[in-house]
């Protein structure tokens, strides 16, 4: 089978990108929340204004080296599957005709693809891509390139069928529901409190709001163009 396509990046499987990120959160949160206490109980409110701000220094820090905790990785694309290989080591191959189906999202703040496959025998894997900028070396543009072209004659029950991404679907949009709860639960113990710090707790929500909203977009964006081509 001849090779159409070879892309070199790092690679991460999404559990563990999870949970870095539910841990950079935590540290940064902590780290907030210190400077700000200081702040109020020396009356050093430069330290409330720039606390929060040296507070995402663990997240640059780890985005500036996700080389760190990624490993570099090699995807090729053929006709009739994909393979995945670390160190010249097969790690995956997915033969187009077992996917049965698959979903996509882009995290702009990361320059990543998240990778969501289902196997038609049930079997799971999902990956985030990082370094991907908006190219030809870009993967989920080109996982959905051969997705669409392998679709092109096949009856709908052979295709591969697109889904929604996490936060498009009734479970993701019920955990913001509930994230966006305890978020106004935090605001209003805030107002009751401490109003003075309602500004800060604001610009990191905005911050998150963006974000998430931004990866429902292109999730959409992505959706409706793979369904209208398919």
């Amino acid at each position: 089978m001849t090779q159409k396509k070879q892309i070199d990046m790092l690679m991460m499987p999404i559990c563990k990108y999870r949970l870095m990120f539910f841990c950079v959160i935590i540290i940064s949160l902590v780290i907030a929340a210190l400077f700000i206490l200081l702040g109020f109980k020396y009356h050093m409110y430069l330290l409330i204004i720039f606390g929060p701000l040296l507070s995402v220094m663990p997240a640059i820090f780890v985005r500036l080296k996700i080389n760190f905790v990624a490993k570099k990785a090699r995807i090729h694309f053929f006709e009739e599957y994909i393979e995945i290989t670390s160190q010249d080591i097969l790690i995956n191959r997915f033969i187009y005709s077992e996917i049965k189906y698959f979903s996509v999202s882009k995290i702009a703040v990361d320059y990543a693809s998240r990778i969501n496959l289902v196997l038609r025998n049930g079997t799971k894997r999902k990956y985030i891509f990082f370094k991907q900028a908006e190219n030809a070396e870009n993967v989920l543009n080109n996982i959905l390139f051969y997705f669409s072209t392998y679709n092109i004659g096949k009856i709908q029950e052979e295709k591969i069928q697109v889904l929604p991404s996490f936060f498009l679907t009734i479970h993701g949009r019920i955990i913001l529901a509930v994230i966006g709860l305890l978020i106004l639960s935090v605001l209003i113990m805030q107002i009751i409190y401490k109003p003075k710090t309602i500004p800060y707790s604001f610009l990191v929500v905005l911050g998150a709001y963006i974000q998430i909203k931004g990866i429902q977009r292109n999730g959409r964006e992505i959706l409706r163009n793979f369904r209208d081509e398919n």
